[in-house]
């Protein structure tokens, strides 16, 4: 039996051959499979987080920047824009926001002398420990049925894959 290459400038007579794949087999991997259905898993844990999160309003993005302003002493806008990478307009946006809350504020920078830095308010502080409290306590609550060493393999797994520090919406 010979076998010949086909020119790749003539059509196929096969008409289940597209770009050289066999479209008879189903397109779906066991792999697509498993992240299909962690996609749902997904979605569901993080229904589950928004039906018991305390109403504070914040969406996850102005989260991510009050998490930042949080865990750092002072911050430009552009600094920070690019630490919760949001656009430096959007992150504007969501610290007028905060601003308006009183959960930030605009202090003098003590590292230049004439410029400005963004700084978590005390009430800023309280409700983000709040919230973050609330948080931890509903996570433990969703994973309660699982023992220490299977939510130790959750943990690890997801840092095996998730990006760390940087986020995008």
């Amino acid at each position: 039996m010979e076998v010949t290459r086909k020119d790749a400038n003539q059509p196929s007579d096969d008409a289940t051959a597209v770009n050289g794949c066999d479209n008879t087999q189903d397109p779906k991997q066991p792999h697509d499979e498993l992240a299909s259905k962690l996609e749902q898993q997904i979605r569901t844990i993080a229904t589950c987080f928004r039906l018991k999160e305390p109403k504070c309003g914040f969406s996850p993005s102005e989260w991510l920047v009050l998490s930042a302003l949080a865990n750092a002493t002072e911050q430009g806008l552009k600094p920070l824009a690019q630490q919760v990478s949001i656009s430096t307009s959007t992150t504007s946006k969501i610290v007028r926001k905060l601003l308006m809350l009183r959960l930030i504020e605009w202090k003098r920078s003590d590292t230049e002398r004439r410029g400005y830095a963004l700084c978590i308010t005390v009430h800023g502080i309280k409700t983000y420990r709040q919230s973050r409290r609330s948080a931890i306590r509903n996570t433990a609550a969703c994973f309660s049925s699982l023992t220490v060493e299977q939510l130790e393999q959750v943990t690890s797994l997801l840092d095996l894959c998730l990006p760390t520090g940087k986020f995008s919406y």
